[in-house]
């Protein structure tokens, strides 16, 4: 059933210039009950690298998207809205928002499945905002490239243009352009890397499991090795036939995080 919350973000979002509903709401209250991580970012100050507070990047990044892009304009919506739990003050005044986008990530999902969007839609939502700060350096090994793209390859073209809505929301960024010598030589070795052939991670090589790293990621274990040996371990047990190869008993299968297998 779709929820009255679900149905007006996504009124919204089909409007041209969703930013006037948004501000609308963020003057009448209502914004608090229809997209919460989204009015606690009002009045959030950035660093140097940002002239809005969160909330008015934000609502900026989506308006720059057209209309039929849904999807993209709730991931630019949503995007930093990890920052308010992340904000800190360093030495000499210097705001920072160190893994905002981890946490972010979490919250999106939780708030779109709250408000009635699938699992699979809220992942790839949450897939987004998690990746949305890619950054490689030029002297950065293919294999740290290949590693990222074995999780984003069927993302990668959304990231750029939510790259460029990220910076078209950004009034500092205002004679800068969207599209930047360093985020085009990237995309021109991910290229590269994709003509090459991407080989699939060790854990999906001989099994197309139900369930995908993110999965994991959602239910609280941080990124890392630990994820590539749960999936490991899922897929043993897919092929000795332990477990079915289904979304809700592989997801059950996981261990709590922190908790000992025995």
């Amino acid at each position: 059933m779709t929820s009255p919350r679900k149905t007006r973000l996504l009124a919204a979002l089909a409007a041209p210039t969703p930013s006037i509903i948004f501000n609308k709401w963020r003057d009448s209250g209502e914004l608090a009950q229809v997209i919460p991580p989204l009015y606690r970012c009002i009045n959030v100050e950035q660093n140097y690298h940002h002239a809005e507070d969160v909330y008015t990047h934000c609502i900026a990044a989506c308006d720059f998207l057209p209309v039929h892009l849904t999807k993209l304009r709730l991931a630019a919506l949503l995007h930093d809205i990890g920052k308010p739990d992340t904000q800190q003050v360093q030495e000499g005044g210097r705001i920072t928002f160190f893994n905002h986008e981890i946490i972010g990530a979490r919250i999106a999902y939780k708030y779109l499945i709250d408000i009635g969007f699938s699992q699979k839609y809220a992942a790839n939502i949450s897939l987004l905002v998690r990746h949305h700060m890619f950054f490689f350096r030029e002297d950065s090994k293919p294999k740290a490239l290949r590693r990222w793209l074995r999780k984003t390859n069927h993302i990668v073209e959304e990231l750029f243009i939510l790259r460029m809505a990220d910076r078209a929301g950004n009034s500092s960024k205002i004679h800068k352009p969207l599209v930047t010598p360093a985020m085009l030589r990237l995309w021109n070795r991910i290229q590269d890397i994709r003509l090459q052939g991407l080989q699939p991670p060790p854990s999906q090589q001989h099994y197309n499991l139900a369930i995908s790293g993110h999965d994991i990621i959602q239910r609280g274990y941080e990124e890392g090795p630990e994820i590539g040996r749960l999936l490991q371990d899922l897929c043993s047990k897919v092929k000795e036939g332990l477990l079915p190869n289904n979304r809700k008993a592989l997801l059950k299968a996981i261990p709590n995080p922190g908790k000992q297998e025995p």
